[in-house]
């Protein structure tokens, strides 16, 4: 193959890589930005964010690869949207979608690897400490291979009012086995 059809073939697979960003996670980091700001206007009256049956938030997450998610990659980062509903003052269930970019390791492929996590799940609140159980689907882009699967994530909290620190374990499983990581999360709620 000669070298300019290469090059070619290189940069429309980043441009179809990049566009799948933009096309899905942008959308879906400015859907959920949107309706952040229209549910913090329609509850702005309340004063206590703690006696809020719903909040919604935005974060930030950091990521520490394991397991088949390992070979490719050795950090990652993103951004997070959640949603709290209290059911009671114990139980809450939950909703949480995030654009998780990892760094590739040794690669000089620079598509890079992507993860759109959409979990569901319920807390068990005790004082501020929380325990979470979540499932749903995880989207995995790697170096331009696209598969995804079934994702389960446990989770152990800490809710400080307007913020809320969370540690995660989340695992995707794919045909191959099953991609995994290891994240710190933290929300600033509304």
């Amino acid at each position: 193959m000669k070298p300019c059809i290469k090059k070619n073939i290189l940069h429309k697979q980043a441009y179809n890589n990049f566009y799948l960003f933009v096309h899905y996670g942008m959308k879906i980091i400015f859907l959920l930005l949107a309706l952040t700001i229209c549910t913090v206007k329609l509850f702005a009256q309340e004063d206590d964010a703690d006696e809020k049956k719903l909040k919604i938030g935005i974060g930030a997450i950091i990521a520490l690869p394991l397991s088949n998610l390992k070979q490719y990659s050795n950090f990652g980062a993103g951004a997070s949207a959640l949603a709290v509903y209290h059911i009671n003052e114990t139980i809450a269930g939950f909703a949480q979608v995030e654009v998780v970019g990892f760094k590739n390791k040794g690669s000089n492929n620079r598509q890079g690897t992507f993860h759109i996590p959409i979990i569901v799940g319920a807390r068990y609140r005790n004082g501020n400490f929380f325990l979470a159980l979540g499932a749903g689907y995880g989207y995995f882009s790697i170096e331009g291979e696209k598969t995804g699967g079934f994702l389960t994530s446990p989770q152990i909290g800490y809710d400080f009012g307007k913020l809320q620190a969370i540690i995660n374990y989340t695992s995707t499983a794919i045909t191959d086995g099953n991609l995994s990581y290891v994240g710190l999360k933290v929300f600033r709620t509304f």
